[in-house]
């Protein structure tokens, strides 16, 4: 699926993390990858036009499916929402809380690829939002 230029610029890439970032750091390799391409599917999905007309949508979003609220002044710009997702998704270090992510984010694809509205709640959803 990966050429091999690709799969040496992924193998440099996991050989140099632990220099980029001098915090513990609990995942594996393969989590590290999962990680950094949760969080360019979801910019990506972020910067949709068609998914997002305005940004008080997104804001909607991440707080339904990631609880992860912004500022007003962070939300005028898709760039830097994509910016603070980007940061939060590299600050997870918990191989359980990526798993849950790279679930809710499987889950949102499902949704787009069939048509669904992102903001309809099902069971999941509401057991989710309840704050204990």
């Amino acid at each position: 699926m990966l050429d091999n230029k690709t799969l040496d610029m992924v193998n440099k890439y996991l050989k140099i993390k632990p220099n980029l970032d001098k915090r513990e750091d609990n995942l594996k390799d393969r989590s590290h990858l999962q990680q950094v391409l949760a969080a360019g599917i979801l910019n990506d999905i972020i910067l949709s036009k068609n998914l997002f007309k305005r940004n008080v949508m997104i804001a909607e979003f991440l707080i339904t499916y990631f609880d992860l609220s912004l500022s007003k002044s962070a939300l005028s710009s898709r760039t830097t929402i994509c910016g603070r997702i980007y940061r939060h998704m590299n600050g997870i270090n918990d191989e359980n809380q990526l798993i849950s992510l790279l679930n809710i984010l499987y889950k949102i694809l499902n949704k787009i690829a069939n048509g669904e509205d992102l903001f309809k709640k099902d069971v999941q959803d509401v057991i989710r939002g309840i704050k204990l």
